[in-house]
């Protein structure tokens, strides 16, 4: 609907040939093919009374009503044509979303994965009547290190079996003097970096300071390198099985046992910034805590902090 996009016929279209054609489906090959699948699935969504929301443009938000008459917000959750439902009646969405667009077979079902991690329901062992959802990353884990086992394999080598901890204890990626990498193990490199990082997207965050450090080292990598990054895969082999839980159950804190600081000296003029244009607020609370730490100049080269957090 944005634009017109035409070609030249080819011999293959017969006595067409050379003749313009209007191409009325969106091709992967062009490069505005994303952008124009995009705006024309937000008016879609529009129509069905979705807003996008201000902190991520794919998530899309609806107010709505369950049948105890609580109020709540309806999500879908957009990765260019996936889509997952979040609703207490994710099917009445689904099924409008369908009569707009052609979905797959048997597609409109209880999600089992989304974007490589595997969706699951969870039961707390203090609480099994309760059911929570879940997201896993152990088969997408389970899948990576199948694929650098097989080419390791191919040299000779194979992933260490007995790995406790992401990376070598005492290892500093910046004070490694090892042989720079080739092009081609570069490119292997970044290949693996690729992968973790997107396994930290799928909780598992264990790594994220680790594959953060030797991130800085894309460009010109080194063997010591590699062969941490292999490290981490280890771990994650040894390791592999990491489901985070999304649990409504507020944690019990003992508040007595943080030291209380006074910091007016420093900061006097402190206060939470809250966004003016913030959605209005449904349903239950929802309390999220974020700990952060770092070390401080802890690259021994650049004096640079590298922060962890826990979430």
């Amino acid at each position: 609907n944005r634009e017109k996009v035409y070609a030249i016929a080819g011999k293959e279209f017969g006595s067409k040939a050379g003749q313009l054609v209007i191409i009325v489906r969106a091709l992967y090959g062009l490069k505005s093919a994303g952008a124009a699948w995009r705006s024309h699935l937000a008016s879609s969504l529009i129509a069905l009374g979705y807003q996008s929301c201000l902190a991520d443009p794919d998530i899309w938000m609806r107010p709505a009503v369950k049948n105890d008459n609580s109020e709540y917000y309806e999500y879908l959750a957009i990765y260019v044509d996936d889509t997952l439902c979040i609703s207490s009646d994710p099917l009445q969405t689904m099924t409008s979303i369908s009569k707009m667009y052609r979905l797959k077979d048997n597609s409109i079902a209880t999600p089992t994965t989304y974007l490589g991690a595997q969706v699951v329901q969870y039961k707390l062992p203090d609480d099994g009547s309760k059911i929570r959802w879940g997201m896993s990353s152990q088969q997408y884990i389970s899948n990576a290190i199948k694929t650098v086992e097989s080419e390791l394999s191919k040299i000779g080598k194979s992933l260490s079996n007995n790995v406790s901890t992401p990376i070598a204890s005492g290892y500093r990626p910046e004070l490694d003097v090892s042989p720079y990498l080739n092009p081609k193990q570069a490119n292997y490199f970044q290949n693996l970096i690729g992968i973790l990082r997107w396994a930290i997207e799928l909780g598992r965050l264990d790594i994220h300071v680790h594959v953060s450090m030797l991130s800085s080292f894309l460009a010109c990598p080194r063997v010591g390198h590699l062969e941490q990054t292999l490290h981490i895969f280890a771990y994650l082999k040894k390791y592999d099985r990491s489901t985070m839980v999304f649990d409504d159950t507020l944690p019990v804190i003992d508040e007595s046992k943080f030291q209380t600081y006074d910091w007016t000296e420093f900061y006097r003029d402190a206060k939470e910034d809250i966004p003016l244009n913030c959605p209005m607020a449904r349903g239950k609370e929802v309390h999220m805590y974020c700990f952060c730490d770092a070390d401080h100049a802890g690259d021994r080269v650049t004096r640079r902090s590298q922060t962890g957090i826990i979430i």
